[in-house]
């Protein structure tokens, strides 16, 4: 698939793309935290129904998708949460799930080990203090890690995401040890966007790009054992294209996200022919290896 998207980007044949070949689904903005700093959607009462999911997946596919990675809010506080997994699979797609880690549990894994492709969880600090000053849990840190030994048990490759804020830009290198214990297929960190709530703590969260790619340099000679996927704010920028979990298709942008129509009603290639859709940005972006 890498290959395939590599050749896409030389031959400047990603022009005639009908579909994006990964989309992002947040399938619900119901979350179980309140994370200051959270960029996902924000109290959207509507969410598709099982059938209506389903039906997405059969025309994404269709579209030519290849990758979907399912997300929120928290994902896993949808009931039907492994029934989707399990039909995106069997159409073909390759299905990472993005979560904060608390939910899992061993029936969950047993149900869906053999159809995710990837498990991303978020570690932002070192210890419990940290990851309570930034994300309002006070056990959160001790859980995440303990269920992190659990999807390493099972077998599904991990990928651990760090959003690199003022309140953990000097614990980097702390979370990283932590971070090699997991053995990851990648480490994607990447800088503060704000975007939804974390807009308004703007200030509170904000690095400059300079302090991002000072840490780049420090952390990548640091942990050059690592996979690591550094996305500043840019990175985001045009490149994804996102659902959200009333059917909305929205294209990032650094302090917002636009909406380019809904799913339900209007064709995949019409949406992706957008001209929101920076459409050789996000082939680049997916090909990306484990990226998200």
């Amino acid at each position: 698939m890498l290959q395939n998207q590599l050749q896409l980007l030389e031959s400047d044949t990603f022009k005639e793309l009908t579909a994006p070949t990964k989309v992002c689904w947040n399938l619900t903005s119901r979350c179980n935290l309140q994370c200051k700093f959270c960029y996902g959607p924000q109290n959207i009462k509507q969410e598709l129904n099982t059938i209506q999911v389903k039906k997405v997946l059969d025309k994404l596919k269709k579209a030519g998708v290849q990758r979907i990675v399912l997300s929120g809010g928290e994902p896993l506080l949808r009931k039907d949460i492994h029934k989707i997994i399990i039909h995106a699979y069997s159409l073909g797609l390759t299905i990472s799930l993005a979560t904060n880690g608390l939910l899992l549990n061993e029936m969950f894994l047993e149900q869906t080990k053999n159809y995710l492709s990837m498990i991303e969880i978020t570690v932002d600090g070192p210890d419990n203090k940290i990851e309570e000053s930034m994300r309002g849990n006070k056990k959160i840190f001790h859980q995440i890690t303990k269920n992190l030994e659990m999807v390493k048990s099972k077998g599904i490759p991990i990928k651990i995401n760090t959003m690199v804020c003022k309140k953990n830009f000097l614990l980097i290198e702390q979370i990283g040890l932590i971070v090699k214990k997991y053995n990851p297929k990648c480490w994607k960190i990447f800088q503060f966007i704000p975007k939804n709530r974390g807009r308004l703590y703007k200030e509170e969260f904000e690095i400059t790009n300079q302090e991002f790619e000072q840490l780049k340099q420090k952390i990548t000679n640091k942990f050059s054992e690592l996979d690591i996927i550094w996305a500043s704010k840019d990175f985001f920028n045009g490149s994804y294209f996102d659902i959200y979990p009333n059917g909305n298709v929205m294209i990032p942008e650094i302090e917002k996200d636009n909406q380019i129509g809904n799913i339900l009603t209007q064709s995949v290639e019409e949406l992706w022919n957008n001209t929101l859709v920076d459409k050789k940005k996000h082939i680049q972006q997916a090909a990306v290896p484990y990226e998200s």
